[in-house]
C-alpha cells in the first residue's frame, strides 16, 4: 500500500469547490498468495475465478474420528509448522518482489509489513512458530522497524488498514514508503 494525495472534491456551502484541502487514501501496488489454490497470486485467481478448489476428504481425522475436509498442496511433503512457514515466505516473497517492480528506487528499510495471522482462538495452529518466523523475516529483509504481526484474522482487516494508513503518515525517523 502506498498513501496517494489527491485534490478534495468537497465543495463549499455556495458550491464551489475547496481547493485548498487535499485527502489521502491507499493504494495497493503489490501484493502475494499462497495457498491450496496456488503457489503464487495469479494461479490462485485464476482457480477462483473457475471456482476450483482443492477441498476433500483428507487421511486426517477429527475428534469425532470421521475424516476432516481440507484442501492439500499437491507436489509438497511438508507438514505442520514448517509447511505454513514456507508459505508464508512465499506469499512475501512475491508481495516483495513486485513491489520493487511497481515501485521504482523502492527501500526496503522505509517499507513496513503488517501481516495479518489467524485467531489465537484458532489453537490448531502452530501461531507460535509463525510469528517466531515473522520477526526473524522481518528482520532478514530489512524492512522497517514498524513492521508488526497480530493475531487478527480477516476480520481485523479494516484495523490493519488503519494501522496502515497511521504508519504512512506518521513522522518516523525513517519514513515509511509503503506498507
Amino acid at each position: 500500500l502506498r498513501r496517494v494525495q489527491y485534490p478534495s472534491r468537497r465543495s463549499d456551502a455556495d458550491g464551489t469547490r475547496d481547493k485548498g484541502m487535499i485527502s489521502s487514501a491507499l493504494q495497493v501496488r503489490a501484493s502475494g498468495m499462497c495457498c491450496a489454490l496456488g503457489w503464487h497470486e495469479p494461479a490462485v485467481i485464476a482457480a477462483l475465478r473457475a471456482h476450483l478448489n482443492h477441498f476433500q476428504h483428507s487421511q486426517f481425522v477429527g475428534i469425532d474420528g470421521l475424516p476432516l475436509v481440507a484442501a492439500a498442496m499437491h507436489d509438497l511433503d511438508i507438514w505442520g509448522p514448517e509447511r505454513l512457514i514456507l508459505m508464508l515466505r512465499a506469499s512475501v516473497a512475491e508481495c516483495l518482489q513486485k513491489a520493487e517492480k511497481e515501485i521504482e528506487g523502492l527501500d526496503l528499510a522505509r517499507v513496513a509489513l503488517i501481516l495479518m495471522l489467524p485467531e489465537s482462538e484458532r489453537a490448531a495452529y502452530p501461531f507460535d512458530a509463525l510469528e517466531a518466523v515473522s520477526g526473524e523475516m522481518i528482520g532478514e529483509l530489512g524492512l522497517h522497524p514498524e513492521s508488526r504481526v497480530g493475531r487478527i484474522g480477516k476480520g481485523g482487516l479494516a484495523g490493519a488498514l488503519t494501522a496502515s494508513q497511521n504508519l504512512l503518515i506518521s513522522r518516523s525517523e525513517l519514513p515509511i514508503e509503503a506498507v
